[in-house]
């Protein structure tokens, strides 16, 4: 089936809110996100005051049309609840598709229906880059390679290592902002170079090619990070071969 793992995040912390208005912040993001779920055929389940996840047994290119309508749902949402000075959501998502258990968990008094699948947990480990690469939907390869040729905007971000071994990700970006649409199309050659050359081990042309994109896209965190990981190739004894993220004291997150 194909999965949706979606995560929330809000411009301003929850915590020190009153209790009813932390619900009411949260069912308010639910609310924008639960029709379009159930209007594409997914299921959802797994609800935490965060995010959820789905599923979608007709096809995965049900989910990630669910995806880019969430996303722009939710940015419609964000500019009525910045006119109104109130906190706006982050939605980031990931798509994969896989074997999924559908049962119910609990004791004879208290039951939940749940979701037990590989592609979820390899879904919470890759959602984590999401925020620190700018990325807002992402597919997996093999959720990538069920979808029709050319329909969706996208561009390989390359390989990222789960507990399950290796995951070749798709940036799909068709609801980004714009201005990000278009600086991704102005670069998408130059791109596909710097992370072949990474791929390669030239760390330094990868470098040269990702500080290029990086002075006319600063927001594009995959190549920012992609020229942070070359640099740091380039004189580290241990080399990164696959993307990944590092914090500002260039720990791996």
């Amino acid at each position: 089936m194909g999965v949706l793992f979606l995560r929330f995040d809000f411009s301003q912390p929850i915590s020190g809110m009153e209790a009813q208005d932390i619900f009411r912040n949260i069912n308010s993001v639910y609310e924008h996100i639960m029709p379009i779920i159930d209007m594409n055929g997914g299921t959802g389940y797994n609800f935490l005051f965060n995010g959820l996840s789905a599923i979608f047994p007709e096809s995965t290119e049900s989910a990630l049309q669910a995806a880019i309508r969430i996303r722009e749902t939710i940015n419609s949402y964000n500019e009525i609840q910045r006119s109104k000075n109130k906190r706006t959501a982050e939605v980031r998502i990931v798509i994969s598709e896989g074997e999924v258990l559908l049962g119910f968990i609990g004791d004879d008094k208290r039951m939940e229906p749940t979701v037990v699948s590989t592609a979820i947990n390899e879904s919470e480990e890759i959602e984590k880059i999401l925020s620190d690469s700018g990325l807002y939907i992402v597919c997996t390869e093999s959720a990538f390679r069920s979808l029709p040729e050319n329909k969706y905007r996208n561009r390989c971000i390359g390989s990222f290592v789960t507990a399950e071994g290796a995951r070749v990700l798709y940036d799909m970006y068709d609801s980004d902002p714009y201005t990000m649409i278009k600086l991704k199309e102005q670069f998408m050659m130059k791109f596909e170079l710097g992370v072949n050359l990474f791929k390669k081990q030239d760390f330094v042309n990868a470098r040269n090619v990702f500080m290029d994109i990086a002075k006319y896209a600063a927001d594009d965190g995959v190549s920012r990070n992609y020229l942070y990981l070359s640099e740091r190739n380039i004189s580290a004894e241990k080399k990164q071969l696959t993307y990944t993220v590092y914090s500002d004291d260039g720990q791996e997150l």
